[in-house]
């Protein structure tokens, strides 16, 4: 296999080397210092010893080059070794003057607005300091913030933005998620504040790709389309799905389509396939081979520009032009795909080695593996001549073996197994890339193409709609561990590789496999009904709670808003919780211990059971006569949303009575008993 594809042990040893060094404290010099020593240890040996008795050495000295090369230029990367990055500069909590330059067109979600920059200064007792690093500013609706470009340069005041202490393991890490994007900061922006100081130089050519991408989106918006067609024809040509509706996003999931919304090598092969089919046709690839691909390659990195240049986009590109020059130019015998594949992964990972903790760049990679290794075997397993049924068969066989090497990326990462994707894909991805294509004809003929367009994204969603319905999406609330995901790829692979080698009682082992992990689960799921929780997310602006009983949950904090969707959900899936309803209540009793949330909207009638735990938020006490009262409870919590002079002032009237008082930060808790 190695020798076959000579660049896949680089790409295995450097990603090696990225991880090692993005999770041990080794600094940069130590790194360094190994590389040097390997490349003085080969150059001894290819030197002083015969290349055909050391031959295995020499391999092992060349691999260990490129693990310490990426760790190098990891740990080049790495933020915390630069002194004048923002990431190590100290911000207070008061109102700092910056200069910031703005990276790219800013965001209005609601009321709000997010605004990517990068640092240019900050000042500190009255002198600048030079700061540098990106960083995302949010800040009320205001016309002259929403008017900024990129690379205008403006002078700000500004304060941190505090994010919620991860005190979960299952909830969303949004400050991991930012510094794995190179944000290293979010700040709260005062809009009064901004002036205006320049533009930097050339900003149409260092943004050239914000550009492009912000004028397509403007000549999508002048079209007539609907909303749901508009920000489909938005997420498919340009990877912009924030307008998408909640419900067509749902539909998206819950078929195992959402891969369709991201710009990926989907869509860029589709584009390139198209493209050398024309060219066939017509008789201008062989005519003029070179001018044709050019012109061809050109107009498809034109299209990842425009997209917003995400790694499997980019990826998708550097395989597709190195396809088109050494099938088309050197001939077909000098291509090597899956050479290719691992080529184009290194080229990445060498100009950013933090991308391979990327999600998007995990699941194009490995999907691509899979239709390369496994879907060649699942076609020449059935021998299938009527047209119709081979495509078909094409297709079910593509997404299967592309959900087989993502799923346990999937279920690690969204606890999802989409059970319908080899059906829905055979009709979504046809439909998705015919509208568009209808794109860009639209633009000439408005009149035409626009009820087409309208119409089509109508179809497409009540197709996807038919997963929504009950008892399908049953299987989309399992809560899949670490290990349902091994077993559950394992048992997917190892299917497939029966059907290759045509050993039928190899089966009977599969089913015993089966039946054991099924037991183990059974064990799993009956030790997690007999377990009670409850989860008290913890803000400065608010205070939601849920509570798990058995098989359900009841959560204050609505099934719509963020901070269910990235708090509450992943931490009650993850503890077994398939139900979840939103309920206002203020009272649960979980075995011994009597929980009473305490807002400004609770009542002291709800009591029917002496409060043991009493959580208190809002300010919620209105005298000390209000807190005597609730002196017979053995825990007090305080939540984040309370202020400091009020924590202080109850915390001196409970210390005199026998009462564990705790001041949670913000983050999500979670308390578990046996009923």
């Amino acid at each position: 296999m190695w020798t076959k594809i000579p660049i896949a042990p680089i790409v295995f040893s450097f990603s090696i080397g990225i991880v090692v060094s993005y999770y041990t404290p080794l600094q940069l010099w130590f790194w360094i210092t190994c590389c040097m020593v390997v490349i003085a240890a080969y150059l001894i040996f290819t030197k002083w010893y015969s290349l055909r008795q050391y031959n295995g050495w020499l391999y092992a000295w060349f691999f260990l080059f490129w693990f310490c090369l990426a760790a190098c230029l990891t740990q080049f990367q790495n933020p915390e070794y630069q002194p004048s990055h923002l990431y190590k500069h100290q911000f207070s909590n008061l109102p700092t003057a910056a200069v910031v330059e703005v990276t790219d067109w800013p965001v209005l979600r609601n009321t709000s607005l997010s605004i990517p920059v990068t640092f240019k200064s900050v000042n500190q007792n009255t002198t600048s300091v030079h700061v540098y690093g990106n960083a995302l500013l949010k800040s009320k609706y205001a016309k002259s913030v929403l008017s900024l470009r990129p690379g205008d340069v403006i002078q700000v005041i500004l304060r941190p933005f505090v994010h919620n202490d991860q005190i979960h393991p299952a909830t969303f890490n949004y400050t991991s998620y930012l510094q794995k994007h190179h944000m290293y900061g979010v700040f709260w922006l005062d809009t009064q504040s901004v002036i205006f100081r320049g533009t930097s130089a050339f900003p149409e050519f260092n943004y050239g790709q914000k550009f492009l991408k912000q004028h397509w989106m403007q000549a999508l918006k002048s079209l007539e389309l609907s909303a749901d067609a508009l920000a489909l024809c938005e997420a498919l040509t340009c990877g912009y799905d924030d307008e998408i509706s909640d419900t067509f996003m749902e539909a998206f999931s819950n078929s195992g389509t959402l891969h369709i919304l991201s710009v990926s090598g989907l869509h860029v092969g589709l584009i390139f396939g198209l493209m050398m089919f024309l060219l066939q046709i017509s008789g201008l690839l062989k005519r003029i081979p070179i001018l044709s691909i050019l012109f061809s390659l050109l107009l498809l990195w034109i299209f990842i520009l425009i997209s917003g240049a995400a790694s499997p986009a980019l990826r998708a590109g550097i395989m597709c032009s190195a396809i088109a020059i050494g099938k088309y130019g050197l001939g077909p015998h000098r291509v090597n795909t899956l050479n290719i594949l691992y080529a184009s992964a290194w080229l990445i990972l060498f100009s950013d080695p933090y991308i391979l903790f990327d999600v998007g760049f995990q699941l194009s990679f490995t999907a691509i593996l899979g239709i390369l290794y496994i879907q060649p075997l699942m076609v020449n397993a059935l021998n299938i001549k009527n047209k119709i049924l081979q495509y078909l068969w094409n297709g079910i066989s593509v997404s299967v073996a592309a959900t087989i090497t993502t799923l346990p990326f999937t279920l690690f990462y969204f606890k999802q197994f989409p059970l319908f994707f080899a059906i829905a894909n055979l009709w979504a991805v046809p439909l998705s890339f015919i509208i568009m294509l209808l794109v860009l004809p639209a633009f000439v003929f408005p009149k035409l193409f626009t009820p087409v367009l309208n119409s089509l994204t109508e179809h497409l969603y009540n197709f996807l709609n038919v997963f929504n319905v009950n008892g399908i999406t049953y299987i989309d609330n399992i809560p899949f561990s670490i290990i349902d995901a091994i077993v559950l790829s394992t048992i997917i692979l190892l299917c497939v590789w029966l059907i290759y080698s045509k050993y039928c009682t190899g089966y009977i082992g599969i089913v015993c496999f089966i039946i054991l992990w099924q037991i183990f689960s059974l064990f799993e799921y009956n030790n997690n009904l007999q377990t009670s929780s409850v989860l008290i997310n913890s803000k400065k602006q608010h205070t939601d709670w849920a509570v798990k009983h058995f098989s359900k949950a009841w959560t204050s904090a609505s099934t719509q808003s963020a901070d269910y969707r990235f708090n509450f959900k992943p931490a009650l899936l993850n503890l077994g919780c398939r139900t979840h309803i939103q309920k206002s209540f203020r009272v649960f009793k979980m075995g011994s211990r009597v929980w009473f949330f305490k807002n400004q909207l609770a009542l002291n009638s709800e009591l029917k059971h002496t409060v043991t735990d009493l959580v208190i938020s809002k300010n919620a006490l209105s005298d000390s006569l209000d807190a005597i009262q609730y002196t017979s409870a053995k825990r007090i919590y305080f939540t984040a949303d309370n202020s400091s002079w009020f924590i202080e002032k109850y915390k001196r009237i409970y210390r005199n009575f026998d009462i564990e008082i705790q001041v949670l930060k913000t983050g999500l808790y979670e308390w578990q008993s046996i009923p």
